[in-house]
């Protein structure tokens, strides 16, 4: 019996001598690695190059076969261009960005902050929306440069990831924002007023051409989109998603940006929904321009419709400003000194207008 016990304990001994060994490696491992280390070694060589055509290519191989380890070197090479004439250094910031957007980097925002304009710009976005916290003032910085005016996408994708973080200061900025126009239509008997025609909102397609100087890989253009294609990625969700759009585009005249669609809302009812969705205030309208119809009868009732619909006005506003206040967005006094401003616009369409319309305070 005791050498039965023996000869378990010896084989015991041996099989977990055999589970310590290691396993024998996966030649498909090994070999993945050995290719990622040349791959590298390649990569970082062109990076250290003085001639940008040569950085441009780094970049496209790490982009290409997905360096990740080159991420360190990438980030570094891209630094060293932040103060280099942007004519110059256009196809090599780019296919720098695109290598580190590929290959999933994390930037800081001081780090995308010299590359946001024109072609750079929207590849920075999809870098930017991975960590929308870290990037607020990159996130400001674009809201500002397309506020109004500006490119819709980018103003979209911008507003609506700083609205996702609730951004207290975002809030306020866009309460201060809040414009409203009343157009009253007046009309009496013998009007022959028949209405007027609406007009869609036209979008943005495309920035251009731009060429591309000889021995530079082939070249990597991002546009941001609110009408995806298949392969289209989503970057910022809700009710009026944005996606980003990736297209490799070789030959020396390349087309930049993309045929972004069109924005069915104005700008104000954007915000409206904005500020609706963080301060939980459904149902909330505050379109910028307000169109009522008025059929004249004399100068009092004139004067009680459009301080009604003036009222009206104001007492959305004033949720939006009771709302904000109860969240410390806005103190008493900030929120005494942002009345809702009504701009008045008349269009007297009556046929007899031996009366003068009356001014309305």
């Amino acid at each position: 019996m005791p050498s039965a016990v023996a000869a378990m304990f010896v084989f015991c001994l041996f099989a977990a001598g055999l589970a310590a060994q290691d396993p024998e490696p996966d030649p498909s491992r090994v070999i993945g690695e050995a290719i990622e280390r040349q791959l590298l070694l390649e990569v970082e060589s062109r990076l250290r190059s003085d001639e940008l055509t040569t950085v441009a290519w780094g970049a496209h191989l790490a982009a290409r076969h997905g360096v990740s380890s080159a991420v360190p070197a990438l980030r570094r090479r891209l630094a060293s261009l932040a103060e280099v004439d942007e004519k110059e250094r256009r196809f090599a910031v780019l296919a720098l960005l695109d290598a580190l957007q590929v290959n999933a980097a994390r930037l800081a925002t001081e780090e995308l902050q010299p590359f946001c304009r024109g072609a750079m710009e929207p590849v920075a976005f999809v870098l930017a929306s991975r960590d929308p916290d870290q990037h607020r003032d990159f996130l400001f910085g674009r809201f500002a440069e397309h506020d109004e005016k500006g490119r819709q996408t980018r103003w979209l994708a911008s507003g609506q990831l700083l609205a996702a973080l609730g951004d207290r200061e975002f809030g306020r900025q866009l309460v201060r924002s809040l414009r409203y126009r009343l157009k009253v239509t007046v009309l009496d008997d013998k009007s022959t007023f028949g209405g007027g025609m609406g007009g869609a909102i036209g979008g943005r397609f495309g920035d251009g051409v731009l060429t591309v100087p000889a021995g530079y890989p082939p070249t990597a253009i991002y546009g941001l989109v609110l009408r995806p294609k298949p392969g289209d990625v989503l970057l910022t969700g809700g009710e009026r998603p944005v996606y980003w759009r990736r297209e490799v585009r070789a030959g020396r005249r390349v087309g930049i940006g993309t045929s972004e669609g069109l924005l069915r809302e104005g700008r104000q009812d954007v915000r409206a929904a904005w500020l609706a969705e963080m301060l939980e205030l459904y149902v909330l309208k505050l379109p910028r321009q307000t169109d009522e119809t008025h059929r004249f009868e004399d100068a009092d009732g004139y004067r009680r419709a459009v301080n009604g619909w003036r009222r009206g006005i104001a007492a959305q506003h004033e949720r939006v400003l009771k709302a904000a206040e109860e969240r410390g967005w806005f103190t008493d006094e900030e929120r005494a000194a942002l009345p809702a401003e009504v701009e008045l616009v008349v269009d007297d369409q009556r046929g007899d207008r031996g009366v003068a319309l009356p001014d309305v305070d």
